[in-house]
């Protein structure tokens, strides 16, 4: 089994996690984080997130993202 993968620095987007132990980020708040964090534009950290961590998604030990109804 492949352990969780955990995103460094996103501890504050974390909401749950699944049966299987992965964690679940919420998508707004990971915006946030990088607004906030790393002084990013709304346009890059919705451009940064979309490549770096949903282009995790699928792979052994991914998180999960709750993405909001609408974007």
């Amino acid at each position: 089994m492949q352990p969780a993968m955990i995103l460094d620095g996103c501890d504050s987007a974390i909401i749950g996690t699944n049966v299987d132990g992965t964690l679940i980020y919420d998508y707004e708040l990971l915006i946030d984080v990088f607004i906030d964090d790393h002084d990013m534009s709304l346009d890059e950290s919705r451009d940064w997130v979309s490549y770096n961590i949903i282009g995790l998604l699928g792979n052994a030990g991914s998180p999960s993202i709750r993405m909001p109804e609408r974007l």
